[in-house]
């Protein structure tokens, strides 16, 4: 029988323009976000991926962070 492996979090972080850091929406805030959801939560964070220049409209090949994150995911994150 396998051990139950505990669920956990990965985060996701991703912004197209300078505009979007600089109005508050940049990397740092989206980090703090993640970390406060996981422990809200109460799930060890894994690890977070990151995109930058990257359209929130663009297929998952142009996304490599965010097709990573999904590979991470096991049963129960």
């Amino acid at each position: 029988m396998m051990a139950k492996r505990t669920p956990r979090a990965v985060g996701y972080r991703r912004v197209s323009t300078d505009r979007q850091a600089e109005a508050g929406n940049g990397l740092d805030a989206q980090a703090d976000r993640i970390e406060e959801a996981a422990r809200r939560l109460g799930l060890p964070l894994f690890e977070t991926f990151t995109d930058e220049g990257a359209s929130g409209a663009a297929p998952l090949d142009r996304r490599p962070a965010l097709a990573e994150a999904l590979e991470s995911l096991g049963p129960g994150d």
